[in-house]
């Protein structure tokens, strides 16, 4: 888990950002008869792009400022999918992660208000520090109780009565590498573009 986050500038809101996982898979080709495994790995990872139009005198320092307090690639600091920050569904009460040792890419959890449509496919959930995306609905019980479907699976295991994040959901992030935040001016305005991957711990 990251233990020292930079706070992104809430004022700084990009004019378009991609978002999505990079699986880590490898491909096996036979020379022989070009058959053709794929294997996949652990070590998915949220990779993220920020874009940057039309900055003004204030907007470019905070970018800069933002930027030389990260160091580089060495930074970490929260940010998520700005297009789907809320869920779809109703997400109400006070989600837990309910019971220790789950792993995988399924997860139960107690807490929400019973018998409601509590998140639907698509929607994301942050867990231990994790960002994750539902590839089902999920409706709760009359107790409260349902079973969360998502991906990528767990890196680590998150202790029971954790709380879940089902709005303004995060990843833990960092700079691509280096070489990211380099402002293009022109007269009176500036633009940039940043590349950002998930910090896999």
């Amino acid at each position: 888990m990251a233990t020292s986050l930079i706070a992104w500038p809430a004022d700084l809101v990009p004019n378009s950002q991609q978002f999505y996982p990079v699986f880590n898979t490898r491909q096996f080709k036979s020379p022989f008869t070009a058959a053709s495994q794929t294997m996949e790995f652990p070590g998915c990872a949220w990779h993220c792009q920020l874009s940057f139009k039309n900055l003004d005198r204030d907007e470019l320092r905070t970018l800069e400022t933002f930027l030389i307090q990260l160091r580089g690639a060495s930074g970490r600091f929260r940010i998520g999918d700005q297009a789907n920050s809320q869920p779809r569904g109703l997400a109400q009460g006070a989600p837990v992660v309910d019971g220790a040792n789950q792993t995988g890419s399924a997860l139960t959890v107690s807490g929400c208000t019973p018998n409601q449509n509590f998140l639907l496919v698509g929607d994301y959930i942050t867990v231990n520090d994790e960002l994750k995306r539902l590839i089902a609905d999920a409706t709760a019980n009359s107790s409260g109780r349902t079973t969360l479907r998502f991906e990528p699976n767990f890196r680590n295991s998150p202790p029971n009565g954790a709380p879940l994040l089902v709005r303004n959901t995060y990843a833990v992030m960092r700079l691509m590498d280096d070489k990211q935040g380099k402002p293009r001016r022109i007269p009176l305005h500036a633009s940039a573009t940043l590349s950002l991957v998930e910090d896999i711990y």
